[in-house]
């Protein structure tokens, strides 16, 4: 299973981050995470208003190094 993990900060604070995982369908695979990542961009921007992604990529839903 694929996650979509986007690093975010609080707009006007670039020290106060965090990382967010995002769960992908399970058909998902790291290439169409990459190619069709924008909308669950965009979903997630609007869900979190006052935060700012820094960066964002594709890993495997079982990584923990966050």
């Amino acid at each position: 299973m694929i996650a979509l993990v986007i690093s975010a900060c609080l707009m006007g604070d670039l020290q106060s981050c965090h990382a967010y995982r995002v769960p992908l369908p399970e058909q998902t695979n790291p290439l169409t995470c990459t190619l069709f990542a924008q909308p669950y961009l965009a979903q997630w921007v609007g869900e979190h208003p006052g935060l700012q992604i820094t960066k964002w990529t594709c890993e495997s839903a079982t990584v923990a190094n966050i």
